[in-house]
């Protein structure tokens, strides 16, 4: 299946990387350079720092940045925008690298990343962009996918388990964070 187009294979092998490398370090804050030439600083908010013990109570997920109704400057050539984000109660892996606990825990995954719903979400793929493990603290939201580049998009940042299954709060409703925001120079 192809998840993700072609105008952003480069940045999404440059992502890729960054969370294998993330996989074998440390966890936790602090900052970090991400692989996508940005550098961040926070996330990893509620991740283990070893042992078998990850963390516990309701996960959340928070954007940081940019903030809802802020202009934006798209990055060139890709047309992406950093995503910053802080997660508490949660720790950040690579799909398929959480422990294996029985039940499955609420509190550890991924985010996916969606623009405009699904409108921007590149052929074939369930969402526009993934992030994995500390100290990861931004994404990239792809915008070359959408039908406009320039103007208003609103970004949400979803939780979810290692088999990409949406981890839900006690409603039912997904675990959630969005912002809208308009895109320039596109």
């Amino acid at each position: 299946m192809k998840l993700l187009s072609a105008r952003s294979t480069a940045l999404t092998a440059a992502g890729i990387l960054a969370v294998l490398a993330a996989c074998s370090g440390s966890s936790g804050g602090g900052s970090n350079n991400n692989g996508d030439g940005g550098s961040s600083s926070g996330g990893g908010s509620g991740s283990s720092s070893g042992g078998d013990s990850g963390p516990t109570g309701t996960p959340s997920v928070a954007i940081t940045s940019p903030t809802s109704g802020a202009s934006v400057a798209v990055t060139k050539p890709d047309d992406t925008v950093e995503i910053d984000f802080t997660v508490t109660n949660f720790q950040l892996e690579a799909p398929g690298n959480c422990p294996k606990v029985t039940p499955e825990s609420d509190n550890c995954g991924h985010l996916h990343l969606l623009v405009d719903g699904s409108a921007c979400t590149p052929d074939g793929a369930p969402y526009n962009n993934a992030t994995g493990a500390p100290p990861v603290s931004s994404i990239e939201a792809i915008l070359s996918d959408c039908p406009m580049v320039n103007g208003s998009h609103t970004v949400t940042l979803e939780m979810h388990h290692d088999d990409h299954s949406a981890i839900t709060d006690s409603t039912g409703k997904t675990i959630s964070a969005s912002v809208t925001f308009t895109a320039t120079g596109g």
